[in-house]
């Protein structure tokens, strides 16, 4: 079993402390996937994967748990591509976050932070997933447009 494995309960399980931690990371791991949301390349966004959003959904979560919309737009320096800050397909990370970081002239990150969503306030994850998706691709939207 992976680090992060979703627990499989069985019927006459004998629970031990060890089962819900494991339940805790799987969760843990399901609410840090929420940040891959974004596009790698910088210039649009992706789709949102509803189940990226199934631990927010839990019923010992869900009336306290807020989600809070965050938009990155990377503006890249001035007479480069403007995929500059993008990192996609079979690019290394380690290499091209060096040539970033050793480039004579820098362009800018600009974080738009929404208003915080109440989880309950939605029926399922499907409909959490697209109103942070319309959200975030809206500012974005904007944002490029400048």
């Amino acid at each position: 079993m992976s680090w992060d494995s979703k627990v499989l309960w069985t019927e006459g399980l004998f629970l031990q402390p060890h089962h819900f931690q494991q339940a805790d990371r799987h969760k843990e791991a399901l609410v840090a996937g929420l940040a891959r949301c974004f596009a790698r390349r910088g210039l649009r966004v992706l789709p949102f994967k509803p189940t990226l959003f199934a631990a927010c959904f839990d019923p010992a979560l869900r009336d306290a748990l807020h989600v809070q919309p965050v938009t990155l737009v990377y503006h890249a320096p001035a007479g480069t591509d403007p995929r500059f800050y993008g990192w996609w397909g079979e690019m290394g990370f380690g290499a091209h976050m060096l040539a970033m970081l050793v480039a004579r002239r820098h362009g800018s990150a600009e974080g738009i932070f929404h208003p915080p969503l109440k989880v309950a306030d939605f029926a399922d994850r499907k409909a959490l997933a697209r109103t942070l998706e319309e959200t975030v691709r809206a500012a974005h939207r904007s944002a490029l447009r400048g």
